[in-house]
């Protein structure tokens, strides 16, 4: 019983660090839409309009990667290739031999040479660890 009780208080402070308290609002295709930062697990290109996954449902938006990269820069979110950008704090594993990032739903994304070192020195500013030891 006391166990559940732990299981249950942690997935709440889970899910409150995740989402990040604050909710806010994209409007598309005249549609506004409430979503917390911490629900968006990647965004990817596909042509001029992105494709936003998050926890609970994908959303297909007219903005291409870079109008969407500034309008959410600062939420814990990094572009790990020209049509990826993910949010940290889904990330599930790291493959240092095939350079994926495995994300929260399955989605494995690849990690090209000229980034590998963006990306790890981000998550390691991100998880605070000793940012000389390669994680990718």
């Amino acid at each position: 019983m006391a166990m559940n009780l732990i299981d249950f208080w942690y997935n709440i402070l889970e899910q409150l660090l995740r989402r990040q308290i604050r909710r806010h609002e994209l409007t598309i295709s005249r549609e506004k839409i409430v979503f917390y930062p911490g629900d968006i697990i990647r965004i990817e290109a596909d042509g001029s309009y992105c494709n936003i996954v998050t926890v609970e449902k994908n959303y297909l938006i007219s903005k291409n990667l870079a109008q969407v990269e500034r309008l959410i820069h600062g939420w814990g979110i990094v572009r790990v290739n020209r049509s990826t950008i993910i949010n940290v704090a889904h990330i599930k594993g790291l493959s240092k031999v095939k350079r994926l990032i495995i994300m929260s739903d399955g989605a494995e994304v690849v990690i090209p040479r000229k980034n590998k070192k963006k990306v790890t020195q981000f998550l390691s500013y991100q998880y605070r660890v000793d940012a000389s030891q390669p994680m990718i």
